[in-house]
């Protein structure tokens, strides 16, 4: 039974007050008690929809929280490397490379002949102290890393969003960069979304990193539901003249559809209006 509550009484402190027409400043001590509620009586009608429409509006205006999905080795800190040490060895990351000539991917640990401030440190906007770096210097040459989040199913309803630190050289130029989601079962090249400006070597920020993201909803009708995500990230050369780009500190998480995170709430709302 939903009801409105008429008279409330609170006592503060051991004391209550009352209006007096005689003595309107007088206050008398009382001995604390329950708080007492009276005239109580059930609400019907206009007043229920009303409660009701409140009640949903709070539900609409809740936003769908979003869970982190861990990602193995997310900013290339394994393995351990000394100053300008190179690695063509990591864990949790796949290397690929493709095209003709000799395109280059290596986990790198940059000094401020890279970065300004970087030795001993973190690049701007970086984590850590390594990088994946790759050289792509020939057209058409390709060179990157993916990774398989093994327990993680592409579930219908979800939005997953896939956010990287990339970074520019402060000596040299970079190429166009790629960030792409997909699942286990689809090969290097294959995607069920693959986000990459045209612009995209002209929005880095010379000498720092900056985050990019890409994301992607599962509308239930695609093949691979049920099957383990993959996120994969890589540099190509689309002809920019560059040689470099790097990649830190990936993050993925997931977002439930609107729809969905509002089911619990209504269940919740036809509890609170059912009657007793």
């Amino acid at each position: 039974m939903v009801v409105e509550v008429h008279r409330v009484t609170f006592i503060v402190s051991g004391a209550r007050k009352r209006p007096d027409p005689q003595q309107p400043k007088k206050t008398r001590t009382m001995k604390p008690s329950i708080h007492n509620y009276s005239g109580l009586r059930p609400v019907h009608g206009k007043a229920r929809a009303l409660f009701a429409a409140s009640s949903l509006g709070i539900l609409l205006a809740l936003p769908a929280v979003s869970a982190t999905i861990a990602i193995s080795n997310h900013s290339f800190e394994d393995p351990v490397l000394g100053e300008e040490d190179l690695s063509q060895t990591t864990t949790g990351w796949t290397f690929f490379t493709a095209g003709n000539g000799s395109p280059g991917r290596a986990i790198f640990n940059p000094t401020d002949t890279w970065f300004s401030g970087s030795t001993d440190g973190t690049p701007a906007g970086a984590d850590g102290t390594n990088v994946l770096t790759t050289y792509t210097g020939g057209s058409g040459q390709i060179a990157g890393v993916h990774q398989t989040i093994a327990g993680t199913p592409l579930t219908a309803g979800q939005t997953y969003m896939m956010t990287v630190a990339i970074g520019d050289y402060k000596s040299l130029i970079p190429n166009r960069w790629h960030l792409a989601i997909s699942t286990k079962s689809m090969g290097v090249g294959s995607y069920l979304v693959d986000y990459s400006p045209t612009n995209g070597n002209a929005l880095l920020t010379n000498d720092a990193f900056t985050d990019f993201s890409v994301q992607y909803t599962a509308t239930g009708l695609e093949s691979q539901i049920g099957q383990d995500l993959r996120i994969t990230i890589w540099a190509q050369n689309h002809g920019e003249g560059g040689t470099h780009v790097v990649f830190d500190n990936v993050r993925l998480t997931s977002i439930p559809e609107p729809s969905a995170a509002l089911l619990g709430g209504l269940g919740l709302l036809a509890l609170l209006r059912r009657r007793r």
